[in-house]
């Protein structure tokens, strides 16, 4: 799986980012809360979703999300 070793504070945290982004183009979740759950910052995983494309993945795959 693709992984990513943030520093944050004083421990290592180990963002397992195919969990991420398979979570997010399969369901309704937004980034923020994703970000939130996996222990990742907004700015991080918003720059990530939009370098890979998530959200267009996330039309192809069908899944509708609603604000």
């Amino acid at each position: 799986a693709a992984q990513l070793v943030i520093k944050k504070g004083m421990s290592w945290l180990v963002a397992d980012w195919l969990s991420i982004k398979t979570e997010y183009v399969t369901s309704n979740c937004d980034l923020p809360t994703l970000a939130k759950k996996h222990g990742v910052s907004y700015s991080t995983i918003r720059k990530r979703s939009s370098k890979e494309h998530w959200s267009e993945q996330r039309e192809e795959q069908g899944t509708i999300y609603e604000r």
